[in-house]
This record gives C-alpha cells, structure tokens and sequence, in this order.
C-alpha cells in the first residue's frame, strides 16, 4: 500500500473519521499526526484533488547571474583562457558590469572552467560560444 496514492489517502483519513481516533489511525497506518492533519485539511479545502501529490516548483533564484552576463564571461575566458575570476572581474568592470569575484567563480565553476588545466581541456569542447572580436 503506497500512501502516496490519493484514494488510499482518503481510506486514511475516512477512518480517523470513523472511529474518531487519530492518534490510533496514525499508529495503525505508520503516519504522523501532522501529516494526517495535512492531508484532513488539503482534503477539506480541494476535496479528493487535495490529497494527490503535488508538483514541486523549481526554486526560484533572485540573485542568478544573466545568462547574458554568463555568455559574457565565457566569451572573455575564451579570449583570455590565462586570466583567473580576479582579473576576469577587472574586464568586466571595464565592461560596466557589477558582479563579485565569487560570481565569476561560479560561473567558471558551473562551466567546468575553474581551473587552467579545465580550461585549457573544455574550451576546446566548447562550440556553442563565440568568442569576442
């Protein structure tokens, strides 16, 4: 029985209704008292749609660098496969672009590109960028 089904949800919590017992309606279905009384509730707001599994949401990032800005930093290590995230930042000053040393890391990091061995390795493999004129 996989309580994660909706109907067998239902047989749950039809039964802590029927005896009025949740305490021994959770020790019998090996659930907690919380998460009985989530389901109850969900149940009682949406009806049987209400104990079905829902979707998890991807997190949401507020402080993602652009993938424009990403794109950017990838063209510059292109053309300067020696620079490290330090000088890369200076560049992207240059450029009017407000990012820390610990954001440029990232994106190298996130590419594959941290390190000069990596670099030297997976700019070869990289065709998807062009590189700045």
């Amino acid at each position: 029985m996989k309580l994660k089904d909706a109907s067998v949800r239902y047989v749950i919590l039809m039964h802590g209704i029927k005896t009025g017992n949740v305490s021994r309606t959770c020790e019998i279905f090996n659930i907690s008292r919380t998460t009985y009384y989530k389901w109850y509730s969900r149940y009682k707001k949406y009806g049987i749609e209400g104990l079905k599994d829902r979707e998890k949401c991807k997190p949401n990032m507020p402080n993602k660098i652009s993938s424009e800005v990403e794109n950017i930093i990838l063209n510059l290590v292109i053309n300067n496969p020696n620079d490290g995230p330090r000088r890369l930042l200076y560049n992207l000053k240059e450029l009017d672009i407000d990012i820390s040393e610990a954001g440029v890391y990232n994106v190298l990091k996130r590419n594959n590109l941290s390190t000069r061995e990596k670099k030297e390795f997976n700019l070869q493999r990289k065709t998807n960028i062009r590189p700045l004129l």
